[in-house]
């Protein structure tokens, strides 16, 4: 459950914090620049809207709005009736476990609660949205987004074409891995071209135009199998290559 490439904007995920059915998994978004996420106290429908409507998802309700309302969206402010109600005890519901008539979680003969829904592992992370990159790469992405998307929008690029290029840079830069890690992303004055410059001073220059041929998950699945087919080691003792055109910023 990727978020679209031509999705375009900054998108606000709100997580919920205590939501451990596997039917109702939260997703992690962390691979892609375009998303910040938000822990929130609560359960998939607690924070959702389907418990008091003065309770936890008022507050998200409040929170995401002005979250929207701050970035120019016209948005309405939150109505009064809808509002959260700080004096008001918050109730964190789970809906995990058979209950009681009364609401009391019914248990088995060796004292565990009883499961309504199949559970995740609380010993295992949640799942994460693909790709599957390793905290380096998504490091780098988030740096090369940062760096050229400034630049590359005023060449009238898109949000989504940006995180393109932004991603073959970081398929580069993984495929020059004996090169060291990225020291910087650069956009040339034309707009056509961008390097990456790694810490010995040596470019790696990668054309616009054929960034945008490739798709986003294109991208940083070569990054991976870059990654996947040069042991660590073997990249320490890879030859140096020569140097490639170094861009003006």
């Amino acid at each position: 459950m990727a978020i679209p490439p031509n999705v375009k904007g900054q998108v606000l995920v709100v997580q919920a914090e205590h939501e451990n059915r596997s039917w109702f998994r939260p997703l992690d978004y962390s691979d892609d620049p375009r998303v910040t996420t938000v822990k929130h106290p609560g359960n998939h429908v607690g924070v959702g809207g389907g418990y008091n409507r003065n309770g936890t998802a008022a507050n998200v309700h409040e929170g995401v709005t002005g979250y929207f309302q701050r970035r120019g969206v016209p948005l309405a402010d939150v109505p009064t009736e809808q509002r959260h109600d700080p004096s008001q005890r918050p109730m964190l519901r789970t809906e995990a476990y058979q209950t009681a008539r009364n609401g009391d979680v019914l248990t088995d003969e060796a004292g565990k609660p009883q499961p309504r829904w199949p559970l995740d592992d609380p010993a295992k992370p949640r799942i994460e949205v693909k790709p599957q990159m390793s905290e380096q790469h998504k490091a780098w992405l988030r740096q090369a987004y940062v760096e050229l998307a400034p630049g590359l929008k005023t060449q009238g690029m898109s949000p989504e074409q940006c995180l393109q290029v932004s991603a073959a840079c970081v398929a580069s830069a993984a495929e020059h891995g004996a090169w060291g890690e990225p020291r910087r992303f650069m956009l040339s004055k034309d707009g056509a071209r961008v390097a990456v410059q790694h810490p010995d001073g040596r470019f790696d220059e990668l054309r616009v135009a054929d960034s945008l041929r490739t798709s986003t998950q294109s991208h940083l699945d070569r990054a991976q199998e870059a990654r996947e087919a040069v042991p660590e080691q073997q990249q320490e003792r890879a030859v140096p290559v020569r140097s490639e055109q170094v861009l003006a910023r």
